[in-house]
C-alpha cells in the first residue's frame, strides 16, 4: 500500500477544510505539541455544497477501497459466501457509502 492508511476524516476547527488520518505516519511531536499533517486540503469557494460533498468522498476513499477489495476477494474465490460474512461485508459497504455521502 502506497497511500496513507485509513481511516481518514475531515478536520475541524483549525484543521477545517483538510483531511487527516490518526496514523502516526502523519503526526510529528514537537515542543509545542503534536502537529498533524493533512492528507489533502479541500479548496472551497466554487460551490460550498459541492466542495463539502467532495471532501466527504475523498475522506471515505480508504473505506470504499477496503470494501471493494473484500468483495472482489470473495468473488474471485468462486465459493459461496458464508452466511455469517454477508451482513459484515454489506455493513462495510453501506458504512463506506454513508461516509462518502456525508454520514458518519
Amino acid at each position: 500500500m502506497k497511500h496513507t492508511p485509513g481511516a481518514w476524516h475531515l478536520g475541524k476547527g483549525n484543521g477545517g477544510g483538510s483531511i487527516f488520518t490518526d496514523q502516526e505516519t502523519r503526526m510529528r511531536m514537537t515542543d509545542k505539541g503534536t502537529t498533524l499533517y493533512p492528507i489533502c486540503k479541500i479548496i472551497d469557494g466554487w460551490n460550498k455544497e459541492e466542495d463539502g460533498a467532495n471532501a466527504f468522498l475523498i475522506a471515505s476513499a480508504p473505506d470504499l477501497l477496503e470494501a471493494c477489495k473484500e468483495m472482489v476477494k470473495l468473488y474471485d474465490a468462486k465459493e459461496l459466501i458464508p452466511p455469517d460474512k454477508i451482513p459484515v461485508m454489506w455493513g462495510k459497504v453501506r458504512n463506506a457509502i454513508s461516509k462518502a455521502e456525508g454520514g458518519k
